[in-house]
């Protein structure tokens, strides 16, 4: 295939492979499926287009709403003429769906430069028995007295090893994603969408930001959060049960920007999170089990 030039229009030999401008790159992790499988959607515009790797500067993490990935919900967004490269399924199965360099309808205004990656998760349900926040201030600005579901600890896991490849450049990869967080200004993470990245002229937005940065939800906040706290956070990156308790600890201290502390980007008083200082002594890549054999929650395949 040609690369830059037909992006949208051939199937992957390699069914498990991630597909970068064409290039099939195998990882060990995450597991990867890709539309060479009959049951993952390929998605097609009115109009397709192919960019070059370097003009893809942004990933903007999403969250489903819903707490399925089939057939119906993929039909759905193509009915709508839009789509997404990756859905990451609750036990951290990774979908591609499209070729990265592949432009799709996922965040408008921002679509030309960036790579939407879904979560499978109903970020703000009216209640469930799983893991969850409780209501806090950048929730319930967005989506009234809920509390925040969860994503999976599988998922989140399987989101940074694809980050490692489509961000990073690991594996061959000609992308390289600036390793930039829109979100995070000063002392805070941003939970509320900033005024640069919205409206008629907004600012081209560059790394990793949340969906929720400009728009009217509350989808990407937490595993944006815990990405930061694996790739960039500072005093340095966290492995994953560490970052995936500090994201937990931190978005539960929800606050309200005080005044004077973000008023150049029109964000005084707006839902914040604060950026405490991490722990002293960091987790290595990835955590034993417990003793007795049993999984931690965020493990639990069936979460």
């Amino acid at each position: 295939m040609s690369t830059h030039q037909d992006c949208y229009n051939y199937t992957p030999l390699e069914s498990d492979a991630l597909i970068v401008d064409g290039r099939q790159l195998l990882a060990d992790r995450p597991e990867i499926r890709n539309w060479s499988y009959e049951e993952i959607h390929h998605f097609q515009r009115r109009r397709n287009e192919c960019r070059h790797p370097d003009d893809v500067e942004a990933i903007v993490v999403h969250e489903t709403d819903s707490m399925q990935w089939t057939e119906a919900s993929m039909q759905a967004l193509q009915n709508r003429g839009e789509g997404v490269h990756f859905a990451v399924l609750r036990d951290g199965t990774v979908y591609q769906h499209n070729d990265v360099v592949q432009r799709l309808g996922h965040a408008r205004p921002h679509n030309g430069s960036s790579i939407g990656i879904e979560l499978v998760n109903q970020p703000d349900p009216a209640g469930s028995g799983d893991p969850q926040i409780e209501s806090t201030i950048w929730n319930t600005e967005a989506s009234g007295d809920r509390p925040y579901r969860l994503p999976t600890g599988e998922q989140l896991r399987a989101t940074y090893h694809l980050f490692e490849h489509v961000v990073i450049g690991g594996t061959g990869s000609p992308l390289s994603v600036p390793l930039e967080w829109p979100g995070v200004i000063g002392e805070y993470y941003v939970a509320f969408p900033i005024p640069a990245l919205r409206g008629p002229n907004p600012d081209p937005i560059r790394g990793v930001v949340a969906h929720a940065n400009f728009t009217s939800k509350v989808d990407g906040h937490v595993p944006t959060l815990y990405l930061w706290l694996r790739l960039s956070g500072a005093g340095g990156r966290l492995g994953h049960t560490a970052a995936l308790e500090r994201a937990i600890h931190l978005a539960g201290d929800g606050r309200y920007a005080p005044a004077g502390s973000l008023t150049d980007h029109g964000l005084d008083g707006r839902p914040v999170i604060p950026l405490e200082e991490p722990p002293e002594e960091e987790e290595e890549e990835e955590a034993a089990p417990p003793a007795d054999g049993e999984p931690h929650w965020w493990d639990w395949e069936g979460f």
